[in-house]
């Protein structure tokens, strides 16, 4: 079961720390905004685009979009490697 996203919040805002981006050698959280880095981490806990679209209150189009910009700000082509750089 994944945790609610208040509590998610909590915890995203709490660990807004320096994040090392091992393709581009920088720090994630010069080149991603907290609300991007927010979007990183549902995504990389398994959330569904639609859950990140409710829960975040974006629609379906502009999450997508979102994740699309996330994915070539950081050089990465999945969800599986925005989970391996995060964790």
């Amino acid at each position: 079961m994944m945790p609610r996203f208040h509590t998610m919040a909590q915890t995203i805002t709490a660990s807004w720390i320096c994040v090392h981006n091992h393709y581009t050698s920088e720090n994630l959280t010069t080149i991603l905004s907290l609300p991007e880095y927010r979007l990183a981490i549902l995504l990389a806990s398994g959330y569904s685009y639609s859950k990140i679209s409710e829960e975040l209150r974006l629609s379906f189009g502009r999450v997508k979009n979102m994740i699309s910009e996330l994915y070539g700000k950081l050089h990465i082509g999945g969800r599986r490697e925005l989970k391996a750089l995060l964790w």
